[in-house]
């Protein structure tokens, strides 16, 4: 975000600095307000990760489309545990769509499944496989799970042992006809937990 911000400036887009530079702050803001919390509103997570692909639409210059679907009134309604998603989101943009050629997507859905609330993130990237031999070329090693992720799966293992929340993580390639890579899926199941004050 930072060097996104300097090279505005750098290349004189002082507007395009200033907005890029509200948002970070707004991001960094609702990221340290739900830190402490066990769970926060559904509809706080999402305008963390809402906040946070619009910095990427601006960083990547409009090449990224996304979308978040889920019903309003989930969003107060409903809590999760906070920072559960956006490492997944931000997953797909660094892995998924960094490389890809053209304008990419991703999209994030929201459904009730079995009493519990299940989210899709879909990216249309160049896949898991194409991702880790680029990095592969790269760095002359084979790909090393990024530290986001080592952090979020230590913290889905501490809520299931220690929170008693079921929650599970299933990741797909997805492919065409032709078995070609069209991106990723990954689906979790959280618990349904409402908000003590829903109506």
């Amino acid at each position: 975000a930072l060097e996104s911000i300097s090279n505005f400036i750098l290349g004189n887009k002082k507007k395009e600095a200033i907005h890029y530079l509200a948002s970070f702050a707004k991001l960094i803001r609702n990221t340290l307000e739900s830190a402490h919390e066990p769970t926060i509103l559904l509809g706080q997570e999402i305008g963390v990760l809402r906040n946070y692909l619009e910095l990427e639409k601006i960083r990547y210059g409009g090449r990224l489309e996304f979308s978040i679907d889920c019903a309003e009134e989930w969003q107060e309604k409903y809590r999760i545990p906070p920072m559960l998603l956006q490492p997944y989101v931000e997953n797909a943009v660094k892995q998924g769509l960094k490389a890809r050629k053209g304008a990419g997507r991703i999209d994030v859905q929201f459904c009730l499944e079995e009493n519990s609330l299940a989210v899709e993130i879909r990216d249309d990237g160049i896949g898991r496989k194409a991702s880790a031999q680029l990095l592969e070329r790269s760095f002359g090693a084979p790909d090393k799970k990024s530290m986001s992720m080592s952090i979020i799966e230590q913290r889905i293992r501490l809520l299931r042992e220690k929170g008693g929340q079921d929650i599970r993580v299933e990741v797909r390639d997805l492919v065409d006809e032709k078995g070609d890579a069209e991106g990723t899926s990954v689906h979790l199941r959280l618990p349904l937990i409402e908000d003590e004050w829903a109506e």
